[in-house]
């Protein structure tokens, strides 16, 4: 961050939350501690800062965090507005991340409570349609994976790597990276690499899948470093 010709760093917890600010010296300007729903405990500082919880925009007026479809109260630890999708989100038009926000994160103001997905159709598909090698449709494979879960993929979008807000609207949640233990039916996006489009996949149990089996010691396919990915859990797998 920029601000009065000085340049602010920021850094953030598993949530993407911000804890603190530095300077370029690596000395700390500001710090902030929030509880469960983002109500800020203590902080230091005067640093001006909008970014604060989970690292959405506190607006100091309302004492509300933009979350892009609609504002988050902290001290009810509800959104204000109901679920634009209304009843195909749930009966609950105002919960945020299924009241666990310790586990979870909602960047995009949806709420979790959509549609279930059935994992075991989810994950046998893929595992039954999965080859030994790339067949460069891992996006439409997920894809086809999650309809015959349940899900509705209308309007998904080309590219493996634009995936991630488009599995928040369809009712995933951000997974933290820190100490990260896969469970069945996670889906990965991972950032362009060798592969322009990205790449995206699944972890069914036992190993990562997509258009192909790609084993289990390393989340990326890649061979090399890991670029940037980001990790989902669905919020309502069918019981």
């Amino acid at each position: 961050m920029l601000r009065s010709g000085a340049t602010s760093f920021y850094h953030a917890d598993g949530l993407g939350s911000i804890t603190s600010l530095t300077n370029s010296s690596g000395a700390l300007s500001a710090t902030y501690t929030f509880d469960s729903f983002g109500n800020l405990a203590s902080s230091t500082g005067t640093l001006t800062n909008p970014f604060r919880y989970t690292a959405r925009e506190f607006d100091t007026e309302t004492n509300l965090y933009f979350y892009r479809a609609r504002y988050l109260d902290p001290l009810v630890g509800r959104f204000v507005r109901e679920d634009p999708i209304r009843f195909q989100g749930g009966i609950n038009f105002y919960a945020y991340v299924g009241n666990d926000p310790t586990n979870h994160f909602d960047s995009s103001g949806n709420a979790p409570d959509g549609p279930c997905l059935d994992m075991d159709k989810f994950l046998k598909w893929l595992d039954d349609h999965a080859q030994n090698k790339s067949t460069g449709r891992c996006a439409q494979s997920v894809r086809k994976a999650l309809e015959v879960g349940g899900l509705n993929t209308t309007g998904h979008p080309t590219l493996a790597k634009d995936y991630g807000p488009f599995l928040l609207n369809l009712g995933f949640l951000g997974v933290p990276q820190d100490a990260y233990v896969p469970q069945p039916g996670d889906v990965v996006v991972i950032q362009p690499g060798p592969t322009p489009s990205g790449h995206i996949q699944a972890w069914d149990g036992s190993q990562w899948v997509s258009d192909f089996n790609q084993g289990a010691t390393k989340i990326s396919p890649y061979k090399g470093d890991t670029p940037p990915y980001a990790i989902y859990r669905f919020s309502k797998p069918c019981s």
